[in-house]
């Protein structure tokens, strides 16, 4: 294989091995979970308890399909405007964005009915079922569409959220719940670069946030799981040409986990508008309300 690729590149490589480089094996290298007394998802637990309360004190009801949670919010006002599907990224669970909700319901929640989709295995809950893939996801979001007499919605997706975001948007059988999309720190575009899975997993946390995230979020049993060994970039990839349909994405400019200008640059060249943050970080609109306000513009 390195002989067909030196045919057909301008340079070629020297005899020898570099010691010392290693190669990224997402689905391969052993998963890394950092382990964690039984206090910490007793008290997460809780957590995702009072969440509840609070998402029932705001008007929603939970509801359930085979592989999916999700927390509903049904309307009477008499509108047009499509409904509103939120999908979370890697977190402790629905309260880190608790706050954005607030807001999400104050603009929006007179007239629309809104869904939050809960995703067990990336919030601190051991998966029960297994990690679901895109094809047990979408049929579940066909049933929670049937279930609600639900017209195709405006799909917000935060981080590995968009993962599911791109799904919808990729297949044609999933297509018709999309009206538009808004993807905000998207990690589903150029997959085939190493950037994602060198910040995410191998590079050493360059400050105190990402070290944070590295320890609480990402190296957690269900999410350690659902990205060592169920990544399929392939599946998860979003390419320009599947954006059929009206799509707004936020970038953060020192977003750590991608390269915003990389992707900026990327977006450019196949005319896809996005809005880059300036000197913004990655979910800088879950800590600054006047970002958070900025996205909801765009729902």
């Amino acid at each position: 294989m390195l002989d067909e690729i030196q045919r057909d590149v301008p340079f070629g490589t020297e005899p020898g091995r570099e010691h010392g480089v290693r190669c990224m094996r997402l689905n391969l290298d052993p998963v890394r979970v950092f382990p964690r007394p039984l206090i910490v998802y007793l008290l997460i637990h809780i957590g995702h308890y009072l969440t509840a309360l609070c998402l029932h004190a705001l008007g929603f009801r939970r509801g359930r399909t085979p592989h999916l949670a999700y927390w509903y919010r049904e309307t009477s006002a008499a509108s047009d405007a499509p409904p509103i599907v939120f999908v979370h990224g890697l977190s402790l669970g629905l309260v880190s964005y608790l706050v954005f909700f607030t807001q999400l319901c104050r603009r929006h929640g007179a007239d629309r009915p809104l869904v939050f989709l809960h995703l067990d295995h990336l919030t601190y809950r051991f998966p029960r079922l297994g990690v679901p893939g895109r094809a047990e996801m979408i049929e579940d979001v066909a049933r929670l569409f049937e279930r609600h007499q639900l017209a195709p919605a405006v799909w917000m997706g935060h981080s590995f959220g968009t993962i599911i975001c791109a799904w919808m948007c990729n297949l044609p059988d999933a297509r018709r719940y999309v009206r538009r999309s808004v993807l905000v720190d998207p990690v589903c575009f150029q997959l085939w670069e190493p950037d994602l899975t060198y910040n995410a997993i191998y590079r050493p946390p360059p400050n105190w946030l990402l070290q944070l995230m590295r320890c609480v979020v990402s190296s957690e049993h269900g999410i350690a799981l659902t990205i060592g060994r169920h990544f399929w970039w392939y599946e998860n990839l979003l390419l320009p040409e599947d954006l059929t349909h009206d799509t707004h994405i936020v970038l953060a400019e020192h977003d750590g986990i991608i390269d915003a200008c990389k992707l900026a640059d990327y977006l450019d060249a196949n005319s896809v508008p996005y809005v880059l943050l300036p000197r913004a970080i990655h979910a800088q609109f879950l800590l600054q309300p006047s970002v958070a306000k900025t996205i909801l513009a765009l729902l």
